[in-house]
């Protein structure tokens, strides 16, 4: 076998680590709205409003998109966000009005990916009650899936 003549202090271990974006899993996060903006004349689904959101936890921010279709069919979800937001849906809105508002919500999986998207908008009564922070691994999971896992592997 060969010999690594490589070695690595703590100090340079650290200041390699530092600012590395931690990795939370599905869970429960606080979010501000950083943008928005109206897609018009979507091919197939129809207009939608595109989301950037910085999601929060543990001193550290971390980006999530999402898509709010303004079709019959999503509705709900529109409604949702906006009650998250604490706005009316019923009212008129521009996207601007979205920009810096706060709310929270389920991050979940998505099918077949390893990044993250909204799964629920909680509404302010029900962010009350729900607690924040990444859902505790399943059961019988190894260790190497934890959600606080920390490397640059997307798996």
């Amino acid at each position: 076998m060969a010999n690594i003549n490589f070695t690595v202090s703590d100090e340079e271990l650290a200041s390699a680590t530092k600012g590395r974006a931690q990795r939370f899993g599905p869970g429960n996060y606080s979010f501000t709205v950083v943008e928005a903006s109206l897609m018009e004349n979507s091919a197939w689904k129809g207009p939608k409003i595109k989301l950037l959101m910085m999601a929060d936890h543990d001193n550290r921010e971390f980006k999530i998109f999402d898509d709010l279709w303004l079709t019959e069919s999503a509705k709900w979800k529109y409604a949702r966000f906006v009650k998250s937001v604490g706005m009316d849906p019923t009212e008129s809105i521009d996207t601007e009005d979205f920009l810096g508002k706060a709310g929270m919500f389920r991050l979940k999986k998505q099918k077949d990916s390893t990044y993250m998207e909204p799964g629920q908008y909680y509404t302010p009564e029900e962010a009350s009650v729900e607690e924040l922070g990444p859902f505790p691994p399943e059961e019988g999971l190894p260790a190497t899936l934890a959600p606080d896992k920390e490397d640059d592997f997307p798996f």
